[in-house]
């Protein structure tokens, strides 16, 4: 559903667990649940508000989506910056606290980025338009 198929294509035509090199498996079980700048939180999904990211579960950090009102903001102060809750609007939400950059891109929308310190909006299309604000 997610382009998993397609990935395993494009290592064996069989699909075959077996022709994945190892080096990739190495590289994303490698890979943190999250990282943190001097002013963002950049998390897959959701965040506590009340716990460091280091003592947040994993459930929250990968699968949590964010609700019609979002989680207030992280005890530390920074801006969580998440993904993971497609918005119906196709739209950046905005919270000031709380900014999720999930367009849509999976359902025809736009795949977002966000440069933190400037806050501008980087998105393309599954054309390769381009556009920022």
């Amino acid at each position: 559903m997610f382009g998993g198929n397609k990935t395993m294509d494009s290592y064996d035509s069989q699909r075959r667990i077996s022709e994945v090199p190892a080096t990739h498996g190495e590289f994303l079980r490698s890979c943190k649940l999250f990282h943190e700048t001097e002013t963002h939180l950049l998390i897959h999904a959701s965040y506590d508000p009340s716990l460091p990211l280091s003592e947040t579960d994993e459930t929250t950090l990968l699968r949590d989506k964010i609700q019609a009102t979002p989680p207030e903001p992280h005890f530390s102060g920074k801006i969580a910056v998440v993904g993971h809750t497609s918005q119906a609007s196709r739209k950046v939400l905005d919270a000031k606290h709380l900014v999720c950059i999930d367009t849509a891109c999976c359902s025809g929308g736009w795949l977002t980025a966000m440069e933190l310190q400037s806050r501008t909006i980087i998105q393309t299309d599954r054309n390769g338009r381009l556009r920022r604000w």
